[in-house]
């Protein structure tokens, strides 16, 4: 895709310009203005043409892209050559001759000119393509048309917008039927264990109807355990019996073998009445492992599987009949489209009724379909000829594809704005049925160069709303927001990232290999695909003649190990392997490996040998499976020179070397710029590197998660930290503080000063007495308090008149066995929307006054005694008779599944 490739090549000039200022001058100067007009022009193109244009310009695509990110891999390396040479110059002494500023020009300079003219030409023969074209249907300069199958301009502030976004929510229109049908077989009373199947293509609404079912409170109090456990059509076993273990008995049993989990799992739900969903089941065979784990105790456990294939179905239950999913009525349809579309009364203008039916008419009942029109049709104008256009579409996709569902999909991402199709096609890298953590699937995005900039706007906050204009566009399903509504995890239907992946791999955008024990011989047709996403048992020898393309690697299955030539990947930009490696990374990384901006990897003991070259890393994930979580990392000198990291997310106690003690690799640098400046995020540094040094140079983080070992500055050089110096972080929004160091003699006010910016509180395991709480009450914008195995003393919770937690709107106590007594009234949390108690045993009441906060929305009681059900009763019995409505929701969960999935 060369649209993708033009961004990214945008983004590395304009770095480049912000980060070597000095470098740039004279002939370097007007290479640099070449570049950036000529990608500017590519840009605009491909935003702005229509589509009869585009037709006419495809033919061109490969051509730009390969010449775009041909001058990209030039430019950063020769800017990695002139970096390298300044390492290696400081590294020696400076024993030899400095390089002068022409000989960094020089350096610059080479091989540039001849790509430069590569992409004038292009730009030529572009423009030659387009005037010919735009000529034929009176169009401007760039092609726009007035036809009714266009691109839409991304940005364009002329365009239609419409006054509310749909809204991401489950599609239940037309399953009242089906939820008492399944209701009442999970209430049934009958004892013996029971398997409920439901049946039904994909997209039908089958894993949406075993979760309103498994969510529905009747069900939720007549289990003592519920699991949700998914298989998919790539199943491994290890992996669904490690789920099903986690989900029942905790997370620490990863060394077990297949046969011992199965055991563990059977004697975790052995005499527990249990309900188990086994989502989109393939196969007969895995249904013979789960029924022997799930035992059969006769005392009323249920089991919902959802398939699509009718053997299976029968298989598992042959004698009753399974629930088989239907199309949705016209009717229902057309109310599940204006429940989605219209965010208000849900009455569509009458013009566009009769319109409107055809079209849910022409998706045939499926849900998915519906719900994917839905998505487009929010971005279209609310007018009758808008929805003519989509309903001819419509029935030409349905009617020329034999998969109809996909045919619907596939007309939702040929109509997706320009600048969201590489986001797209991205999220077709990751594996079926996985759940995406939005915050590193923003930063892959950032890496990957394939958002378009703003200047007025991070890389990250681009990425935010590209990703929440997928979900709106039903593209992406969220499955967890934050408080503040932004998403938090997201995934894909199996549907949609088929046409992901269908599509991603028609534009040379990603290639999936998948659904092979041992990869064949590397085809050499796609060795100029730059992504590449294992989902299979494979060796890198396959790339050893074509690694110096591929700029993505995700490694998502075991590597074979290498037994002969090993690939060197030279152009990498990502790399993710998120099983434990058999292999050295240095097979994938080495000393030309500097274009590196997003690692995530396990191990890595020789990843040493690499960091010092890798400038350009924006990311580094890392977790050692051999090391404790509360082992101690120090990271190297250099670290301080990776000026562009963004996220640090390392599982262990990272120790940071004193920045004073470094001398820079840029020129540019001077004493009093030694931090690094596009840090947001750290997770998880170690108390002892709190010092007045470190946080002064780490200035623009948002998020910090510090890690307490108390033990940990022993054997560590320089000043012991302190959390007095947490005030050099005046942009500090979300803090993690594990708290064991702080003793009874030192209270918060003497030992920790909180930046005024800070919205998202974590204290783990400390000691807080009521003058602490004081502390954190005066925190002017704080809206998320975490207390998790915290010690109050005295055991009384009592707030004090001053004590007003202003702007939190959530507030979480876990497993507090020290609190006995809670004292407050209303005026202390005034804007609380959501309590949450998990495992608070010896408390007996919440304070009933939390009956006249009028924006508090849920109380929510986890694994809790019953005197505080009883109480949670009794505000919610007042809420009702004050108000006159059942407006606070009460939540009585048993099991910590649950805890893990709510909150």
């Amino acid at each position: 895709m060369a649209y993708a490739a033009v961004n990214s090549l945008i983004q590395t000039l304009e770095l480049f310009q912000r980060t070597y200022p000095a470098m740039i001058n004279g002939q370097v100067a007007e290479m640099v203005d070449s570049l950036h007009a000529n990608a500017e022009y590519f840009q605009r193109i491909l935003e702005n043409t229509s589509q009869q244009v585009y037709e006419k310009i495809k033919d061109l695509e490969g051509g730009m892209r390969a010449a775009v990110q041909h001058a990209e891999d030039l430019l950063e390396s020769n800017i990695v050559g002139i970096l390298r040479e300044r390492y290696n110059q400081q590294k020696e002494k400076n024993n030899g001759a400095k390089w002068t500023i022409q000989d960094e020009a020089r350096v610059l300079l080479q091989d540039l000119p001849q790509a430069i003219d590569k992409i004038d030409a292009m730009r030529k023969d572009l423009a030659k393509v387009i005037e010919s074209s735009t000529s034929n249907v009176n169009a401007n300069a760039y092609g726009t048309s007035t036809s009714q199958d266009h691109y839409v301009k991304p940005g364009d502030s002329s365009s239609p917008k419409r006054d509310s976004t749909v809204l991401l929510q489950e599609a239940t229109v037309g399953l009242d039927n089906a939820l008492t049908d399944i209701t009442n077989r999970l209430l049934g009373s009958a004892f013996e264990r029971e398997v409920i199947p439901i049946l039904g293509m994909g997209g039908c609404g089958k894993t949406t109807l075993a979760k309103k079912a498994q969510d529905d409170l009747s069900i939720m109090s007549r289990f003592d355990i519920q699991v949700w456990v998914t298989i998919s059509q790539e199943y491994h076993l290890r992996e669904v019996l490690l789920s099903l273990v986690c989900s029942v008995a905790g997370n620490k049993f990863q060394d077990m073998s297949d046969d011992q989990l199965m055991e563990k799992a059977y004697r975790a739900l052995k005499g527990r009445k249990y309900l188990i969903v086994i989502d989109d089941v393939w196969s007969t065979k895995i249904w013979d492992v789960m029924a022997r784990i799930l035992p059969n105790d006769n005392n009323g456990s249920r089991i919902i599987l959802t398939t699509r294939l009718k053997d299976v179905a029968e298989y598992v239950n042959s004698d009753i009949p399974p629930h088989e999913m239907m199309p949705l009525s016209l009717d229902d349809s057309w109310k599940l489209l204006c429940d989605k579309l219209l965010s208000e009364d849900h009455t569509c203008p009458s013009e566009l009724e009769e319109i409107g039916k055809k079209i849910v008419g022409k998706c045939q009942g499926l849900p998915l379909a519906i719900l994917v029109v839905a998505g487009h049709l929010s971005k279209v104008g609310m007018t009758k000829e808008s929805w003519a256009t989509v309903a001819k579409n419509v029935n030409k996709v349905v009617t020329s594809y034999p998969d109809k569902c996909l045919a619907v999909l596939a007309m939702s991402y040929y109509h997706l704005p320009i600048h969201l199709k590489p986001c797209f096609l991205h999220l077709g890298t990751f594996p079926e049925d996985h759940e995406i953590d939005a915050w590193r699937l923003i930063q892959l995005w950032v890496a990957e160069g394939i958002l378009k900039s703003n200047k007025l706007r991070s890389l990250e906050e681009v990425a935010q709303d590209c990703l929440e204009d997928l979900a709106s566009r039903n593209l992406v399903m969220v499955t967890r927001r934050k408080l503040n509504g932004q998403i938090k995890r997201c995934g894909m239907h199996d549907l949609l990232r088929d046409l992901s992946v269908s599509e991603a791999g028609k534009e040379k955008f990603l290639n999936l290999i998948r659904n092979i024990n041992r990869a064949p011989n590397f085809p050499t047709h796609n060795c100029k695909v730059p992504r590449f996403s294992l989902h299979a048992h494979f060796s890198l020898e396959k790339f050893s003649d074509s690694s110096q393309d591929v700029r993505s690697l995700y490694i998502f299955k075991q590597l074979l190990g290498p037994t002969g030539r090993t690939a060197e990947f030279k152009a990498l930009r990502v790399l993710v392997s998120i099983p434990r490696p058999i292999f050295k990374y240095r097979h994938c990384l080495t000393s030309d490996s500097a274009f590196l901006r997003y690692l995530e990897i396990r191990r890595g003991n020789d990843l040493t040998e690499s960091l010092p070259y890798l400038y350009n890393l924006q990311t580094f994930i890392f977790k050692h499976d051999k090391l404790k979580c509360d082992a101690v990392l120090t990271l190297p000198d250099y670290i301080w020179n990776m000026k562009q990291l963004r996220y640090i997310h390392i599982q262990h106690c990272i120790h940071l070397p004193n920045p004073q003690s470094i001398s820079s690799t840029n020129v540019e640098d001077s004493r009093s710029d030694l931090g690094l400046q596009h840090l947001q995020e750290f997770s998880r540094l170690c108390f002892a590197s709190c010092t007045k040094e470190v946080l002064s140079c780490l200035t623009n983080l948002k998020k910090l998660r510090i890690a307490n070992i108390q033990e940990d500055i022993n054997g560590l050089e320089g000043t012991p930290g302190s959390l007095i110096n947490l005030v050099y972080l005046k942009k500090l929004e979300s803090l993690y503080l594990s708290c064991e160091m702080w003793e009874l003699s030192s209270p918060l006010a003497d030992s920790c000063s909180f930046p005024i910016s800070l919205k998202r509180l974590t204290i783990f395991s400390g000691r807080l007495s009521c003058e602490d709480m004081t502390v954190l009450a005066k925190l002017p914008n704080l809206e998320v308090l975490k207390l998790r195995w915290v010690e109050f003393r005295p055991s009384v919770w009592k707030l004090n008149d001053e004590d007003q937690f202003k702007q939190l709107k959530f507030l979480l106590l876990v497993d507090n066995t020290y609190i006995k007594q809670w004292e407050a009234s209303s005026v202390y949390f005034p804007n609380l929307r959501r309590l949450v108690l998990h495992q608070i045993r010896n408390l007996k009441r919440i304070p009933l006054a939390f009956a006249e906060i009028c924006t508090l929305e849920s109380i929510e009681l986890y694994m809790c005694s019953r005197n505080l059900e009883k109480s949670a009763r009794e505000i919610q019995e007042e809420v009702s008779s004050v108000a006159g409505n059942d407006c606070l929701h009460i939540g009585i969960y048993n099991d910590y599944h649950t805890y893990k999935r709510r909150v």
